[in-house]
């Protein structure tokens, strides 16, 4: 025999799981691009006053609170030098970690690459 099989039998039947972590997305036609990989990105800080450690303590709290795997390196101004230090732990360098810290030091001064 050896038919042609009908393209409607190749493709497969949409999930029944409903919780939408099939990957798929509106009526089984596309599939989802995977998220960005963050994790070699790193979270830069400008320190204009490393002096300051109310600034460096408030830092230190917020990076408490958003625990991840990307690195944050403090680069300390002084003296016209700007010198970069690698926090000894990781963050999760999002929105809700990068906007208090842009607050806090200003927009210019916080950088993810």
């Amino acid at each position: 025999s050896g038919g042609i099989r009908s393209a409607a039998a190749r493709v497969p039947a949409p999930s029944t799981r409903g919780d939408g972590l099939d990957g798929r997305v509106a009526g089984n036609s596309t599939i989802a691009s995977a998220p960005r990989d963050t994790r070699h990105e790193r979270l830069y800080c400008l320190i204009k006053d490393p002096n300051n450690t109310d600034v460096l303590t408030e830092i230190k709290h917020l990076c408490d609170l958003h625990p991840g795997f990307q690195e944050i390196i403090l680069v300390l101004k002084e003296n016209g030098e700007k010198r970069p230090i690698r926090l000894p732990f990781h963050i999760e360098a999002d929105s809700e970690l990068v906007k208090p810290l842009e607050e806090l030091l200003g927009t210019d001064c916080v950088k993810v690459q």
